[in-house]
């Protein structure tokens, strides 16, 4: 009877594998699809302006503290989003604190209501809000970036 006890064990062992087996082939692919629902998930759209220059879509009448080196610029646009984004890096002529107070007046001067800002050093920030429109700028030293959030 003692050898019935371990046959027993191993034919449940036998079972419970290819029962394993069996739903691995039918039914693996369960696993895989989140992963394939994220791969058919759309990606955001990213246009690049080439260097040196910058994007059509920032804000016509945003001003520069000093000629800008424009190192980076691009928009990104979601399609299922309602809004898209447009990113300009550049490099100034006047330090950080120069920077954050002109484009304090700049904001106040037109019209954004500055719900955020944050005086360095050695960063400098403040995120700005009108009608729909935010906008976002981090200065470090002389590098600035600002950041355009419009409705499409």
């Amino acid at each position: 009877m003692e050898d019935r006890g371990g046959f027993d064990l191993k034919i449940v062992i036998l079972i419970v594998l290819a029962a394993g087996i069996l739903a691995w082939y039918f039914y693996g692919d369960f696993f895989e699809k989140p992963a394939q629902k994220a791969e058919e998930k759309e990606t955001p759209k990213i246009t690049e302006a080439p260097l040196g220059k910058v994007v059509s879509s920032l804000p016509e009448n945003f001003t520069y503290s000093s000629e800008p080196e424009f190192t980076k610029s691009y928009t990104l646009e979601d399609m299922n989003a309602s809004t898209m984004q447009s990113t300009a890096e550049f490099r100034s002529g006047v330090n950080a604190e120069a920077n954050y107070y002109f484009y304090l007046k700049w904001a106040k001067e037109n019209g954004w209501e500055v719900s955020n800002s944050k005086k360095g050093p050695p960063t400098y920030s403040m995120y700005l809000k009108k009608s729909g429109e935010e906008i976002n700028i981090v200065i470090r030293g002389y590098l600035v970036t600002m950041s355009y959030i419009q409705p499409k």
